[in-house]
């Protein structure tokens, strides 16, 4: 069983390893020579946007360890790629660690920033996932999501892939 909770600025650490060990099950579906974010450049970015008024974020937690963690803030706020659309909200990471893969985490903290986006008035939501990575795309198939546009380069040689979804008011 898990539960879900607001992230915490101590969290930081956690969040950076979830995101770490996202990155390297990338390897398999990157270009040859594609190396993930460096562990400085992530902790650094983690901790920006935890002191961020504007970032949101969950945490999923099973038995007292961190099993996943979700982020969105408003997409004129991204930094790499800004859209100035004041009703698109932006879902920055949703990362599980694969201890807690079908376990529903992730399903329950989509829905989370699904909500909060929608209870904060936007519009639409957008995220952005590697290309090549099958089972994230299903999953957001399956929850509702729809490709949007072609790859593109996420600025570090990974092909990503846009996805949106509407909110209800």
């Amino acid at each position: 069983m898990f539960t879900l909770r607001p992230a915490r600025v101590d969290d930081d650490a956690a969040i950076c390893e979830t995101w770490r060990i996202a990155g390297e099950t990338f390897r398999a579906i990157a270009p040859a020579g594609w190396q993930p974010t460096p562990d400085e450049k992530r902790l650094a970015t983690i901790r920006t946007r935890l002191a961020d008024p504007d970032t949101w974020w969950q945490i999923g937690e099973s038995d007292g360890e961190i099993s996943g963690h979700v982020a969105l803030l408003p997409s004129q706020l991204v930094t790499w790629r800004p859209e100035p659309a004041a009703d698109l909200a932006h879902l920055w990471q949703l990362f599980v660690r694969p201890a807690a893969w079908g376990s529903g985490v992730a399903v329950a903290l989509l829905q989370a920033a699904v909500g909060r986006a929608t209870t904060q008035g936007f519009a639409q939501i957008r995220l952005f996932t590697p290309y090549e990575q099958a089972r994230a795309r299903r999953f957001y198939e399956r929850e509702g999501w729809k490709e949007v546009g072609k790859p593109i380069d996420d600025g570090e040689g990974l092909p990503i892939i846009q996805y949106r979804r509407l909110l209800a008011p």
